[in-house]
């Protein structure tokens, strides 16, 4: 519906705005981004991928136009799906760097048998 008065009513609508002052149009215009961003706040809210893919489309959308932006937006979401295919879930992958941070920990401590032996006999190393 809002498509059809779109294109029918475009025209009129756009000369009875010529009068209004711009300082009216532009507290409109705050507050229809007012209302799409309380739309957008569900998604802003769901988990750290959904939330980079929400902002990665704006700044997409903001510095390359709105077509431009919808398109570089499908191709991240895409790029995001395949990358989850291959890697994993972020969960599973954040379980890895937690173990491989307790491998890290383990082989930075790790001293040879003869070092500790040392140790134990009460000699430095």
């Amino acid at each position: 519906l809002k498509v059809l008065l779109g294109l029918f009513l475009a025209e009129p609508l756009l000369a009875v705005l010529r009068f209004f002052p711009t300082s009216i149009l532009s507290g409109l215009l705050a507050i229809s981004a007012f209302e799409l961003a309380a739309a957008a706040r569900s998604a802003l809210t769901a988990d750290a991928e959904k939330v980079r893919l929400c902002l990665l489309t704006c700044c997409f959308t903001v510095f390359c136009g709105t077509a431009v932006g919808f398109f570089l937006g499908l191709v991240a979401w895409v790029l995001l799906g395949v990358t989850a295919l291959v890697i994993g879930p972020s969960e599973s992958v954040a379980a890895a760097r937690a173990e491989w941070h307790t491998v890290q920990g383990k082989i930075a401590n790790w001293k040879p048998l003869a070092a500790r032996t040392r140790i134990r006999q009460g000699r430095d190393v």
